[in-house]
């Protein structure tokens, strides 16, 4: 039975009778045998094909089908309230459902039903593992009604992804999804295209993609000749600034500002008269230095690995490959690192998560918190927010903020109470915000002798992310995490079977190739020993291959099968085994109170807050959670320290520990503060940037058209004849104005190429007319004449393909070059406030120009090069 609140029954009234008739078909479909559930979605699938929406019937039956092949695959029957969250992503909103309320297998029935036109759906996941645990695990669920299962993971080359992104549904990450659209817009060639036009994606983890990733574009470039020096000495020169002395820190926008004190300084130190010269400008590189200096900390921001400075997400603690700051803040960092293989980068092209998921024409997503930032997901993605009860009531308690007066309090309090709970047995989850601050706690958990596991972005722990989150709430467990950190890995109390179980085969199977003689209680292996003994072959090949076999237990050679049957037994027999000891385990932390989550600092934002707390009381467990912070954290020394410390001595409040509803208060203040000036900061880049996305969608139009167009004899015509009516009208305006006509010595040569002498063109400026007709008949000729030529000496496809090439080297090289530009036009225009200009229209109007300019010189490089070069012609 169903247990419903009161502030979402309009979501159960609004969907009750289809829940009711898929509910009605279930009944049907039990007694169908595989072969004719695939029959009855082929069926679906051509009925799809033929409309261009999904009628309701459709919508019912599919949702039935996939229930019902749940059951049979997975052995997971979709509750009612699961089949809601369904209507709610099929009908493009974002479901929010409570950790461990099955949001994984919620996404398979829209999946499924949007499928079936054969347009394809992406379901989105927030990193490889999970891509690949959802691939095969639902996958078994597409896969037994006849749909094929893509999967997209890092690494994999252009023709798997070509194929796998051409299946029904497909499984990626969101950062391989864009990178590869944004690669798509860089081919030369159509069969290079891995994606097919978008259709419908599912974002798991929506927040986390749509929220707090959409501050920083995705951007592809390459490697570009760099200053170095200029950063080295801009970092010793910042060694010798004084913080509000020579400069001023905001901390809240992550600014620098020098004062008069400190330009004179900063000149000094450089031995330069001015740091805003436009030929030598020096300002640049000292605000990066003392930014990197003062803001950006190891281990905070970023950690060093093999020798390069890599990003750490802050919201999600992990670190991000291939990421880096922009503006040289990131060569600042290098250099105050002191690593000497500085590069600087040129962008090739880039996009916003915003303007990027707003190209599918029905996008929809899952998370556990949405609602804060409502708002923000309907005015900029139309997207919204329906929550959804959990399937038991939430038994988790919610303890009020422990504050501390400073920092070495609030960790030693943290360490004790882990003591004190690791005594009783109860699993104890502590959320860091950095890698120092889970450090810092591993370390004092150290000197109290308490045993524990430490999970960060450091590279060593990445592997193990969901293996440590997933036995957290195992007895006598004490884990350290940053807070994200292993997210979409569900927290079962008494810990994971599934992962024990994968981790002792492993553990037995090693020991078995190192052939040492040893047994198992309860645990039959003398099978397995006699086969390798009796094969030896065996041994080698299990070594090898020992971490794909018991990542999917399949193996292609017939011969060893017996060693797979062996390996899933043994398997099988373990999770039994597993399954049984979780089962008493979950009873006796139950009875402790379930796992007791501990946060160590409140974020800039409460859902991620609560994102920590829902680890906590999972379908209907007990559990608590308790924050315990102080006066020095982030939060509150920039968002709301002088209050509550003004406040504090007013009071003579000399306690260690302070438990008052006013502090939370604040707190909750503050986090609604900073949750405003990131959602203002993510409004106005959005609305940057739609300007550049208007632009993006121009190049890329312009690129797609090149790419289909096989005869390009057009498009050159086009683009030719675009030039010679610009080139007639500057003539034209020369005239009129009185002026001498100086024209580049390009033209010239292009006109020659047209057989037009500088006589014929002077000649005829007042019969401008007549000499537009004669311009346009010669192009025309002129081209006629090469195409002949090329079509007896080899293949007109030949002039067609190198055409195309012309227009790709031009098209791209304006672009990266635009975007360039666009960069130093935010600036320039940012500016103009002290004017009391809007900076916003002035760059959206200067955008335009600068658009029509590249555009303009785009063109004239393509044509000027498309008939003043020559392909050599050899014979053979």
């Amino acid at each position: 039975m169903i247990k419903l609140f009161p502030q979402i029954k309009t979501v159960w009234d609004e969907y009750r009778v289809t829940l009711n008739s898929i509910n009605d078909i279930e009944r049907e479909l039990i007694t169908l045998s595989d072969n004719e559930l695939k029959s009855k979605t082929y069926k679906l699938k051509y009925l799809a094909s033929q409309s261009k929406i999904l009628d309701q019937k459709t919508i019912i039956e599919g949702f039935a089908l996939t229930r019902e092949a749940s059951k049979r695959t997975i052995n997971l029957r979709h509750y009612d309230i699961q089949l809601i969250g369904g209507l709610v992503l099929n009908d493009g909103k974002i479901a929010e459902m409570k950790t461990g309320e099955g949001k994984t297998l919620v996404s398979t029935s829209p999946a499924l039903v949007n499928a079936l036109s054969g347009k394809g759906v992406h379901i989105v996941t927030i990193n490889d593992y999970l891509a690949k645990r959802d691939a095969e695990w639902m996958g078994q669920i597409h896969r037994l009604l006849g749909l094929k299962v893509g999967l997209i993971q890092d690494g994999m080359q252009s023709q798997s992804r070509q194929i796998n992104y051409s299946r029904d549904l497909t499984y990626v990450t969101n950062v391989d999804l864009v990178f590869d659209f944004l690669k798509d817009n860089m081919v030369t060639d159509k069969k290079e295209l891995v994606q097919k036009p978008f259709n419908f994606c599912i974002i798991d983890e929506v927040d986390s993609i749509l929220i707090d990733e959409a501050r920083t574009p995705l951007i592809i470039s390459r490697e570009s000749n760099l200053l170095v020096e200029k950063f080295f000495k801009a970092n010793e020169a910042s060694k010798y600034l004084e913080n509000k002395k020579h400069f001023e820190i905001d901390e809240k926008a992550k600014k620098i500002s020098l004062t008069e004190q400190g330009l004179d300084r900063a000149k000094i130190l450089l031995n330069v008269e001015d740091l805003y010269s436009i030929q030598d400008p020096w300002i640049p590189y000292i605000l990066n230095s003392l930014k990197a200096r003062h803001l950006f900390f190891r281990d905070i921001h970023y950690i060093l690995k093999n020798n390069e400075v890599v990003i750490i997400d802050e919201f999600t603690g992990r670190i991000m490959e291939g990421r880096k700051w922009g503006d040289g803040l990131h060569q600042a960092i290098e250099a105050k690192e002191n690593l000497q293989m500085l590069k600087g980068s040129e962008t090739l092209a880039s996009i916003t998560y915003q303007n990027f998921f707003r190209l599918y024409p029905k996008i929809s997503g899952m998370t556990g918190t949405a609602k804060t930032e409502e708002l923000e997901f309907e005015n900029i993605y139309n997207l919204s927010v329906s929550t959804l009860p959990t399937y038991e009531k939430m038994k988790r308690q919610d303890d009020s903020d422990f504050i501390f007066i400073d920092e070495i309090s609030k960790w030693r309090a943290i360490a004790q109470e882990c003591l004190k709970i690791y005594s009783t047995g109860r699993p104890v989850l502590v959320g860091t915000t950095t890698i120092q601050n889970s450090e810092v706690i591993s370390q004092l958990l150290k000197t109290y002798s308490v045993p524990h596991q430490l999970l960060n972005a450091k590279p060593e722990n990445i592997r193990r992310e969901s293996q440590i989150v997933a036995q957290a709430g195992c007895l006598n467990s004490i884990t350290i995490a940053t807070n994200m950190a292993g997210r979409g890995t569900d927290i079962l109390l008494g810990g994971n079977p599934e992962f024990k179980a994968l981790s002792s085969t492993r553990f037995i199977l090693k020991k078995l190739i190192q052939k040492e003689d040893f047994f198992v209680p309860g645990i039959n292996l003398i099978r397995l020993k006699k086969a390798l003994k009796k094969n030896p072959n065996l041994i080698p090949y299990l070594q090898k291959n020992l971490d794909i076999l018991l990542t999917v237990f399949e193996i292609s050679n017939k011969k060893l099968n017996l060693l797979e049957n062996f390996i899933n037994n043994l398997y099988s027999q373990l999770l039994l085994k597993y399954k049984e000891r979780q089962k008493e385990e979950s009873k006796l932390v139950k009875s402790l109170g379930g796992l007791y989550v501990i946060g160590t600092e409140r974020h800039e934002s409460r859902r991620i807050d609560n994102q920590l707390r829902g680890r906590a009381g999972r379908q209907g467990n007990p559990g608590s959670s308790r924050f315990f912070l102080s006066l020095n954290d982030p939060l509150i020394r920039v968002f709301g320290g002088d209050k509550i410390q003004d406040m504090m001595q007013k009071l003579k409040i000399e306690s260690e520990i302070l438990d008052s509803k006013f502090l939370s208060d604040s707190l909750n203040s503050s986090q609604q503060k900073v949750e405003g000036f990131y959602y203002d900061q993510r409004k106005t880049l959005n609305k940057y940037d739609q300007v550049l996305d208007k632009q993006r969608k121009v190049i890329y139009y312009l690129r797609e058209k090149v790419l289909s167009t096989k005869v390009m004899r057009d498009l050159v015509m086009e683009f030719s004849e675009g030039f010679l009516d610009d080139f007639i009208d500057y003539l034209d305006s020369q005239n009129q104005e009185g002026k001498e006509i100086i024209l580049p010595k390009k033209i010239f040569k292009l006109l020659n190429r047209l057989s037009i002498s500088n006589g014929i063109l002077y000649d005829n400026l007042d019969k401008l007319g007549a000499l537009k007709k004669f311009l346009y008949q010669q192009l025309w000729a002129s081209y006629a004449c090469k195409e002949f030529r090329y079509s007896c000496s080899t293949d007109s496809r030949v002039l067609d393909r190198y055409n195309q090439l012309i227009f790709f080297k031009y098209i791209d090289f304006y672009w990266y070059k635009h975007l360039e530009n666009m960069t130093f036009l935010l600036d320039a225009t940012s500016w103009e406030a002290y004017a009391q200009k809007d900076p916003f229209l002035q760059y959206e109007e200067r955008a335009i120009n600068l658009l029509n300019l590249t555009l303009k010189d785009c063109r004239d490089s393509i044509i000027f090069e498309i008939f003043i070069s020559n392909i050599i012609l050899t014979d053979n």
